[in-house]
């Protein structure tokens, strides 16, 4: 811990051992790891972010954040004796995690798991390759010895409690969004204008992608201008795009392929209507970012009501139930029908984005937690 003008000055270890994980990433991991870092350091508290992969791809440097590169608990051991032990050792859960936490028991420091998935069950249901009997005994011991456990939704973090046979040390901090890449107000359209379909990320099958095309066609029924933009890319999104070019509306979408945050919020701020047609899952976990960006664009969210949507959502669009496809067209018809009611609810997502889904208030609530664990009130 450091001490300046006699106030605590808290350090902080945050790992991330999945090499699939760049600083410079467009995918929603990457988004988060380096939001949380550097709010943290807006914060005052010093951060030594240690990452497996592609340390020096994003500068961070000129914000005061140090990086050191993942290679097991030997870097760990390596930082704090050079510069000093931290406070808290903060690990991003991923199948090759457990190096912080033996660090932590190690030097006998709090330590707080970073959980955004469940990825034993996830990845034993789409790359059971990936995955073995020993990764299901690391994630029992990292929920288990996990002095908090840092969940991004209520469904997972009842899935930890689940596994820890307690409530008692798990919270659920949701996602954020950065504020200043939404400042311009966007041109939502007016009843003359050709709709702006959005979707953010990467269209997977649990995303609802499969869908996209037959909103569309059904749009351009209405407003045959219509046009369907896809932030982002990958293999999902080709199929989207074949299944367009196989119902004539090649012409009528774009699949940007991956793009730079700052982009994609310019994307979304001349967006009519953002699309998450999520279907039903047995367990929604998600906390979704593609949702987030757009309230924060002032572009009212199309989505289905399970886990925590509807509670994020709120007022800023439609949730429906995801086992009514029909149900999720007609609240998409319903506002290209409507345009003030887009404008109004789109109004309503950037007031409730702005408020309560900012990366700071991530990042304050996750340090009022570490002031409790170091049983100190940090002082930035």
């Amino acid at each position: 811990m450091l001490f300046g003008r006699g106030e605590f000055v808290m350090r902080l270890f945050y790992v991330s051992s999945d090499r699939g994980i760049s600083l410079d990433g467009t995918k929603g991991a990457s988004v988060h790891l380096r939001s949380l870092a550097l709010q943290f350091d807006l914060l005052g508290i010093e951060v030594v972010l240690f990452t497996a992969r592609n340390r020096r791809a994003f500068k961070f440097a000129s914000n005061g954040i140090k990086t050191e590169t993942m290679e097991g608990i030997s870097s760990l051991r390596g930082e704090a004796t050079r510069h000093g032990m931290p406070d808290v050792v903060l690990e991003r859960y991923s199948l090759d995690s457990g190096s912080g936490l033996g660090f932590a028991r190690e030097i006998g420091c709090p330590f707080a798991l970073e959980v955004n998935a469940p990825l034993v069950q996830e990845a034993t249901a789409h790359r059971p390759e990936s995955v073995s009997p020993l990764h299901a005994e690391m994630e029992r011991e990292l929920f288990c010895c996990s002095d908090l456990v840092i969940t991004v939704s209520e469904p997972l973090r009842s899935y930890v409690a689940s596994v820890r046979g307690t409530d008692s040390g798990t919270v659920v901090v949701r996602n954020g969004s950065n504020p200043k890449l939404f400042w311009q107000q966007p041109n939502l359209f007016r009843s003359n204008d050709a709709p702006v379909l959005v979707f953010l990320g990467h269209p997977k099958p649990w995303h609802g992608a499969k869908f996209l095309v037959e909103v569309l066609k059904e749009v351009q029924a209405l407003k045959p201008q219509a046009k369907l933009v896809i932030v982002g890319g990958g293999p999902g999104a080709e199929q989207v795009r074949q299944r367009a070019i196989e119902g004539g509306l090649e012409s009528s979408i774009q699949v940007t392929g991956p793009v730079p945050i700052e982009e994609a919020a310019k994307i979304l701020l001349s967006g009519s209507i953002s699309l998450a047609p999520y279907p039903a899952l047995p367990l929604f976990y998600f906390c979704p970012l593609k949702v987030i960006d757009s309230m924060m664009a002032g572009v009212p969210v199309v989505t289905t009501a399970q886990g925590d949507l509807p509670e994020i959502v709120g007022d800023g669009g439609i949730c429906v139930s995801p086992d009514d496809p029909m149900a999720f067209l007609e609240a998409v018809m319903s506002l290209v029908r409507d345009p003030g009611l887009a404008r109004d609810l789109g109004k309503q997502a950037k007031k409730r984005a702005f408020q309560h889904l900012t990366w700071e208030k991530s990042a304050r609530e996750i340090e009022g937690l570490f002031s409790r664990l170091v049983g100190r009130e940090h002082v930035g």
